[in-house]
């Protein structure tokens, strides 16, 4: 500490105030007051008038030998902080200490490269607005809870990739180790176009391959099961045909194919070739078959220009779903996109039902965005749709195909718009996972 006389320099011997001898003299108040007084210089007294205001005023009019008393050093200037600064430079430790997502920092931890806040119009009201937060690959490798992306199509991504016939899933492991986070615990294919499963006199040789199905699914113990459906995309060729029907009913059953639901299957009113009653029918079969086999039931729903998607879908199900069979069947959401009020009335119908959300999330807006903070937690699962719907993070690293372990990438702003722990959100979405597939 300082003490509040003078320090000692090379040129002056000092005494503390209280051992200071009567010969060596001392500044009166009024010699302080007037600016005038004697000082002591070199041990000696100096009965030699100086103007205190001049030396004060200019640096340059000080006398090297004069000390006057001690100002407080801030923290750049102060040497023991300089040398704490170099020891822990030496030592490769960071002087601020890392940031943890449970923590409530003075300092947000998420890195905001855009921090204007847009307006939705699109929404139709102004008080719904949209921040636009990135987060780094950082934010994703320190993610510490177990996930499950539950739901992905690899046959697809094989295909994005033009993979030879034994690359899969610890293909993509090995190629792309960031996308996959420590804690990635599993994911569950979704297997949706039937000639990949399927063959008849329409199917192409290099379309059908059971075989490479059953081979991936058991080349890694991270397939926690699978789903086969007809999506609405492909209704039209597949839904009037027995063959189809009779073959998925056999996969259900059968061990080697690990099948845990039905889908993703439903309501395509965006951008479908597939007819509406067409895509109706094979709604209601493969609704009746996830009854039929106590399995989950995956639902694409999909509003468009053609029509209201989440109206026929919920007529349907209104339908099938009577009495207590509401109850029981358990239902993922697929790529949930839509509002709260929206939600509300697939909770109301189907009560046994989760909301999947991908890495679109990113882009939410608006009622979206309203939606997510509503949506109780005990209804939300992650999941990324790869190949499709690569998060922002991730753009420079995998490029144009999503991976299933960037699922956990979704999780960080569920979290930042429920202003939740990522922790607690990751917790409730594997719980829902297991409970909704029985894993």
């Amino acid at each position: 500490m300082y003490q509040d006389s003078q320090p000692k320099s090379r040129t002056e011997s000092y005494n503390p105030p209280n051992e200071r001898n009567s010969e060596q003299g001392s500044l009166t108040s009024k010699e302080i007051t007037e600016g005038v007084g004697t000082i002591n210089i070199g041990g000696r007294k100096s009965s030699e008038s100086i103007d205190m205001r001049k030396i004060r005023e200019s640096k340059e009019t000080r006398n090297p030998s004069v000390e006057f008393l001690p100002r407080v050093l801030s923290k750049e200037e102060n040497p023991k902080n300089e040398e704490r600064k170099q020891e822990n430079h030496q030592n490769d430790r960071p002087i601020r200490r890392q940031i943890s997502m449970s923590d409530k920092p003075r300092t947000s931890p998420y890195k905001r490269s855009n921090r204007d806040i847009e307006s939705n119009s699109s929404a139709g009201s102004s008080s719904m607005k949209k921040t636009t937060i990135e987060f780094s690959l950082k934010d994703f490798s320190n993610l510490s809870y177990p996930y499950i992306d539950s739901h992905c199509h690899v046959d697809l991504i094989f295909n994005k990739f033009k993979c030879e016939s034994e690359e899969g899933l610890s293909t993509w492991m090995s190629k792309y180790p960031r996308s996959f986070n420590k804690s990635f615990i599993g994911c569950i294919p979704n297997f949706i176009e039937p000639h990949l499963f399927v063959k008849d006199e329409s199917t192409e040789k290099d379309e059908f391959d059971m075989k490479w199905i059953i081979k991936e699914l058991d080349s890694n113990p991270l397939y926690l099961g699978a789903t086969f459906g007809c999506h609405p995309h492909q209704v039209k060729r597949w839904s009037e045909k027995e063959i189809f029907w009779e073959t998925l009913e056999k996969i259900l059953i059968d061990k080697r194919f690990r099948c845990i639901a039905v889908g993703e299957c439903g309501i395509d009113l965006y951008k479908c070739e597939s007819s509406l009653d067409q895509q109706k029918s094979a709604f209601r079969r493969q609704i009746q078959l996830a009854l039929k086999y106590d399995m989950a039931l995956v639902i694409h729903c999909r509003t468009g220009r053609n029509g209201d998607a989440e109206a026929e879908c919920l007529q349907i199900l209104k339908e099938e779903l009577k009495g207590q069979l509401r109850r029981y069947l358990r239902i993922h959401r697929h790529c949930y996109m839509e509002n709260w009020e929206n939600a509300k009335k697939w909770i109301e119908i189907c009560p046994n039902i989760v909301f999947g959300f991908t890495p679109a999330v990113f882009n939410f807006s608006g009622s979206q965005l309203e939606a997510i903070r509503n949506i109780p937690l005990d209804r939300i699962i992650l999941e990324t749709d790869a190949p499709y719907f690569v998060p922002s993070m991730f753009k420079d690293y995998l490029q144009w195909v999503n991976l299933p372990g960037t699922a956990a990438s979704t999780a960080l702003q569920i979290a930042k718009v429920k202003n939740i722990p990522v922790g607690e959100l990751m917790r409730h979405a594997l719980l829902n996972t297991r409970r909704t597939y029985s894993l």
